[in-house]
Formats: structure tokens, sequence, C-alpha cells
């Protein structure tokens, strides 16, 4: 199952770090395979000094979703294209185990390596 996110805020690739940036200060919407709008109640991106970027969101669905399991966790694969703003080409990030818990909420991780690699997460 596929499912497409979008990320409001940029990447600064390219650029060398004394210390990790932790940005708090963003929304990433889901959008369920019916086109269904969700944003996230809790977003974080951390870039590392060495470039690599792990970007995280907790996204409350609402009850009776479809991917809201009836017991137990359900992981799904999710994608999210961001800009980079160093280069000015889309990026397209995977999570291959976003969760989602039987209260609803979807926890998606990307992670971005400085070498411009996506690694999906659960590989």
């Amino acid at each position: 199952m596929l499912l497409i996110l979008a990320a409001v805020g940029f990447f600064r690739l390219g650029e060398v770090q004394a210390q990790a940036v932790v940005i708090t200060r963003h929304t990433i919407y889901f959008y369920d395979k019916y086109g269904v709008e969700f944003a996230s109640e809790q977003a974080k991106s951390v870039v590392s000094a060495s470039g690599n970027i792990l970007k995280t969101a907790i996204i409350q669905l609402p009850e009776g979703h479809y991917l809201i399991p009836a017991s137990g966790i359900k992981a799904i694969r999710a994608r999210i294209k961001v800009l980079n703003d160093v280069t000015g080409e889309m990026v397209t990030l995977t999570d291959e185990m976003a969760l989602v818990t039987r209260n609803g909420e979807l926890k998606i991780s990307f992670h971005l390596n400085g070498a411009g690699a996506s690694l999906p997460n659960g590989w």
C-alpha cells in the first residue's frame, strides 16, 4: 500500500554544520488513497553535522479510518517528496515501515544521507 505525503519546508543540503540542527516548526501532510488530507500533530527534522536528515511525523487518523487495524499495529509504506533547495531537484524519501496503531496514531520516519541517497527505514 503506497501513501503520498507532502512536506511544508525545505532541506538545506550541502552545508556543513558543527552540530545537529533540529527543526520542529513545520507540518507534514498525509494524504490517504482517497486524497483526504491530515496534518501532523508533531513533526521534527534533524539534520546532522554530516548532512544526514531524519524527518519524523505523528499524524492522528480519525476513528474508523480504513488504515487503523482492529488490534495491534499495522505497517504500511509511505513516500514523501521534498525540494532540495541546493540542487532545486525534488527528492523522494520512503518509509517502508510507517506504523499505524489501533488508536489511530500514524508514525512516519524518513532518512536521507549526506551523499543524497534515500534510505528506506526498515531495511
